[in-house]
C-alpha cells in the first residue's frame, strides 16, 4: 500500500513507502452434537410418570448458533410410542417445548435455543408416559428416544441442517417394578445354629408386584456347613415364616460346597401391594467348624440381560428375582408378563464372620 500527502503548514508533499497490512481471515462457524455425560444409562421407568431419558451436548465453534427446529422420534416405532404421552425439551433444566407424538415422532418448530460461540450447551429430554396394561400400551416396551435431526442458524442467518442421529439408552416402561434395599443382619457374627443370612426390604413401585422366585449365591469354606434342607432353610416375610408357600432348591444336601446357591420357588404368586415394602429374611442352620470362618450371601440383581416378558418358568432361568407387574388380562404363571432381574436395584452382599 502506497501513501502520499501535503503538509498543512509548509505545503510540502510527503510520500510514504509501501507497507503490507495484516491479513484477516474470517472463520466459518460450526455447530456439532455429541452424546452427553448426562444421558441416563439403561433404566426402568413407571407408567404414568415423567422421566429424564436423554441428553445431547451441542458445541458452537467460532460463532453463535440458535437451534430453531428439531425432530425427535421413538426408535422402536409405534409399539414404544404407545407408551408415551408427551416429549419434553429442556434447556438448563427449564422446559422450553413439549409435544405429543405424531405417529412415532415429534417435530419441534419455533425453538429459540442459543448456543454461544465456543461453548457447549446440554439439552435434556423427558418423556411423559401414559398407562400400561390391559386396554393400554404393553409392558416392557423400550421407549428409546432418538434425536433424528435439528436446524440451527448462525449470527448472520446461515443455516446448518444436521441429520446425525443421537440415541438414548434403553428405557423400559413398566406398570410396576420391585426395588430392594439391604437391612442390617440381626448379628454379623458367625455362630452355630439357625442364623439370618440375608435381610432386605422389597418395595413394589407403581403397582402390585407378584413374585415367583428368589435365589441367593453363597460362598464359604468346606468346613462350615449350611444344612439347606427343606426343613432347615426358612423364608420369613415381615417376621412370619412363609416357607410353606413354596419349595427350596439347594446346591447339595451335605452342605460341604464352597460356592453354591439357595433358591425359593413360590407355589403361587406372592404379592407385594402397590407402594408397600416387605422385609424378607433368609435363615438356615449353620454347623461344622465356624471359628475364623466366613459366609457371604448375595442377592445379585441387575445382572441378567433383557428378556421380553415371558412365562414365569422361562423368565426365571438364571434370574435371582423373578417377578411380574401383572399386566396380562388373565394373569397366571403361564402368561407372558413375567420378568427377570434385568436392571433391578440393588444387589446385596451380606457377611457372617
Amino acid at each position: 500500500m502506497d501513501t502520499s500527502g501535503t503538509s498543512a503548514q509548509s505545503a510540502a508533499t510527503v510520500n510514504g513507502s509501501q507497507a503490507t497490512g495484516q491479513t484477516l481471515t474470517a472463520a466459518t462457524g460450526s455447530i456439532a452434537e455429541s452424546a452427553s455425560g448426562a444421558r441416563p444409562a439403561d433404566k426402568l421407568v413407571l407408567a404414568n410418570t415423567t422421566s429424564l431419558v436423554h441428553a445431547v451436548d451441542f458445541t458452537a465453534t467460532s460463532d453463535d448458533f440458535t437451534i430453531y427446529e428439531m425432530v425427535l422420534e421413538m426408535e422402536n416405532g409405534a409399539s414404544a410410542a404407545a407408551t408415551v404421552a408427551n416429549v419434553i425439551v429442556k434447556n438448563g433444566g427449564v422446559q422450553v417445548a413439549s409435544l405429543p407424538l405424531s405417529g412415532a415422532s415429534a417435530s419441534f418448530t419455533g425453538l429459540n435455543i442459543l448456543v454461544p460461540r465456543d461453548t457447549t450447551k446440554t439439552l435434556t429430554f423427558d418423556l411423559q408416559f401414559g398407562n400400561v396394561g390391559v386396554g393400554a400400551a404393553s409392558s416392557a416396551m423400550d421407549a428409546m428416544l432418538n434425536m433424528e435431526s435439528y436446524k440451527a442458524r448462525d449470527s448472520v442467518g446461515n443455516i446448518t441442517t444436521d441429520t446425525t442421529e443421537m440415541q438414548s439408552n434403553n428405557v423400559y416402561v413398566r406398570k410396576a417394578y420391585p426395588s430392594v434395599s439391604a437391612m442390617a443382619l440381626p448379628t454379623s457374627s458367625l455362630v452355630g445354629g439357625e442364623q439370618t443370612m440375608s435381610k432386605f426390604t422389597l418395595t413394589a413401585n407403581g403397582s402390585t408386584i407378584a413374585l415367583a422366585s428368589l435365589s441367593w449365591d453363597i460362598a464359604k469354606d468346606t468346613a462350615t456347613k449350611i444344612a439347606s434342607t427343606s426343613t432347615s432353610a426358612k423364608l420369613f416375610v415381615d417376621g412370619s415364616d412363609v416357607s410353606s408357600l413354596g419349595t427350596w432348591v439347594h446346591t447339595t444336601a451335605d452342605g460341604t460346597w464352597t460356592a453354591g446357591k439357595i433358591s425359593f420357588l413360590f407355589t403361587s404368586d406372592y404379592d407385594v401391594p402397590a407402594g408397600t415394602s416387605k422385609v424378607f429374611e433368609l435363615k438356615d442352620s449353620i454347623t461344622g467348624t465356624i471359628t475364623d470362618k466366613i459366609i457371604v450371601t448375595e442377592l445379585k440383581l441387575g445382572n441378567d440381560t433383557f428378556m421380553a416378558p415371558n412365562t414365569s418358568a422361562l423368565a426365571g432361568v438364571g434370574s435371582k428375582l423373578t417377578w411380574s407387574d401383572k399386566t396380562s388380562s388373565s394373569h397366571s404363571r403361564t402368561t407372558a408378563d413375567w420378568m427377570n432381574d434385568n436392571l433391578l436395584k440393588d444387589s446385596l452382599s451380606q457377611v457372617l464372620n
